[in-house]
């Protein structure tokens, strides 16, 4: 039986282990209280994206619902990286991720910190309408998080709940 509940424990580690890495995030955010004359005031959208929260340099926009005046992003137009070693950074590619040029479509969202995603900024230009180089920003947002698992891990995760079920179940028939 003991051997049985230590290969049982090493299975849970091993769905530890595989748990940590690239996982798939989506942040749900609205942004609004921009400055008198921006043409557009509430701003809402989502990004999603896959990354290790714990190494951040690396990783894949996969999916952008954002809208700004008459223009839609992209995937391929939006890039992250890390911001002040704690948050992240999400922004178009027109002038890089963290600098926001105003003759063009750009954006970026950011916050300080994973521990609290809604103290950070929002920032946009959209050209035309914004004029050449004028760009709007505010600190009120509001952003909501959602992990997807990576499929590996939930297979191994389920992998050793059957393991742990059949073991379990073959103890309480040898009773």
């Amino acid at each position: 039986m003991a051997a049985k509940l230590f290969v049982g424990a090493q299975m849970a580690a091993a769905c530890a282990v595989a748990a940590a890495g690239p996982v798939q995030h989506t942040y749900a955010f609205t942004a609004s209280g921009f400055a008198t004359g921006a043409p557009v005031s509430t701003i809402s959208g989502s990004i999603t994206a896959t990354f290790d929260q714990a190494a951040i340099g690396s990783g894949t926009v996969d999916a952008i619902t954002l809208d700004i005046g008459t223009h839609t992003f992209a995937a391929a137009e939006v890039g992250f990286q890390t911001f002040n070693s704690s948050g992240i950074v999400f922004g178009g590619k027109s002038c890089a991720v963290t600098c926001m040029n105003g003759s063009t479509n750009d954006f970026w969202l950011y916050w300080n910190s994973f521990s609290n995603l809604n103290v950070g900024q929002f920032a946009y230009a959209n050209f035309p309408s914004t004029g050449g180089n004028a760009f709007y920003f505010t600190g009120n947002m509001n952003v909501v998080e959602t992990t997807i698992p990576e499929p590996g891990s939930l297979a191994l995760a389920s992998f050793a709940l059957v393991a742990l079920g059949a073991a379990r179940r073959r103890a309480s028939k040898q009773r």
